[in-house]
C-alpha cells in the first residue's frame, strides 16, 4: 500500500514559516507519509490567482497558509490551512503601520477568506490564535495543534556546572525581530541592565533601532546546530509571545 502523499506549496519568505514548513516536512516522513514540498517566489503572496501550479499526481492532501492556500485548492483533495496568528487580532493594531493595515484589509483578507471557505480543516498553532479567529470570523473547523521541539536535539548540554554569578548575565532571543514580538525593547531594556548583561540574538538589525547597546550582539541566521550551540551556551533564553 502506498503511502498517504502529502503536498505543501510554500511561499519562500525567509522567515520562521519556512522554517516551520521545513520541520512539517521532516517531521510527516518520519511518520511515513510521502511529501512533496514546492517553493514558490514570495511575490506570488500578492497575486496568488495566478499561480497555476497543480498538486504532483497522487496528491492526497494539501497543507498550506491562509495567505495563498485558496490557490493550490483541487477539488476532491483535501485543504488543511496552517494559520500561525491572527493579523486582524484587535491587539496588533498598535503594532502595524498605516501601509501594512491598509494591505491586510484591503488585499490580504479576501485571500483569507477564500482560502478559509475551501479549507477542509484550520490548524493553529495556538489556543490563543484559534480563539482569536473564531472572535474574527464566523465558526470555522479550527483545531488547536502547538509548535514543536525535537527534543532529540535541542537538550541541555550534560551535566553543565553552575554558571559564576561574577560572569555576565547570559541572555538568548530567538526569533523575527519585529516590534509585534517585542524587538524594539531589546535594546532599552538592555541600556538599564548595564555591563553584568548580555544579549544575544538572531538575524542581524533590532527594529527601529540600528545602533543597538553596546551588550547587544547580532548573530544572523543560524543552521539548527547553530542555533543548539546558542542556547547551550547562555544561561537563560528571553522568550515571547505569539
Amino acid at each position: 500500500m502506498n503511502p498517504t502523499q502529502i503536498w505543501l506549496p510554500a511561499i519562500s519568505a525567509n522567515s520562521g514559516a519556512d522554517i516551520y514548513t521545513r520541520l512539517l516536512a521532516e517531521a510527516l516522513e518520519g511518520c511515513g507519509y510521502k511529501v512533496i514540498t514546492t517553493w514558490f517566489p514570495h511575490a506570488l503572496e500578492i497575486a496568488p490567482f495566478t499561480n497555476r501550479t497543480r498538486a504532483p499526481t497522487g496528491t492526497d492532501i494539501i497543507i498550506a497558509n491562509s495567505w495563498t492556500g485558496f490557490a493550490f485548492h483541487q477539488q476532491d483533495i483535501p485543504l488543511i490551512i496552517i494559520e500561525h496568528h491572527n493579523i486582524f487580532d484587535p491587539c496588533l493594531k498598535a503594532y502595524k503601520s498605516t501601509a501594512q493595515s491598509l494591505y491586510h484589509r484591503l488585499l490580504i483578507k479576501p485571500y483569507i477568506n477564500r482560502s478559509f471557505s475551501r479549507a477542509s480543516a484550520i490548524i493553529t498553532v495556538s489556543n490563543y490564535t484559534a480563539e482569536s479567529l473564531a472572535a474574527s470570523y464566523k465558526p470555522l473547523p479550527i483545531h488547536t495543534i502547538h509548535n514543536w521541539v525535537n527534543t532529540e536535539h535541542f537538550t541541555p548540554t550534560p551535566d553543565r556546572e553552575r554558571v559564576s554569578t561574577s560572569e555576565p548575565f547570559e541572555l538568548l532571543f530567538v526569533g523575527n525581530l519585529s516590534t509585534r514580538k517585542g524587538a524594539d525593547l531589546l535594546s532599552p531594556i538592555m541600556e538599564q541592565l548595564g555591563s553584568n548583561f548580555r544579549l544575544s540574538h538572531t538575524g542581524t538589525t533590532l527594529p527601529n533601532n540600528p545602533h543597538p547597546a553596546s551588550n547587544i550582539k547580532a548573530l544572523g541566521r543560524l543552521s539548527s546546530d547553530e542555533l543548539l550551540a546558542a542556547y547551550q551556551s547562555v544561561t537563560h533564553y528571553c522568550s515571547h509571545p505569539d
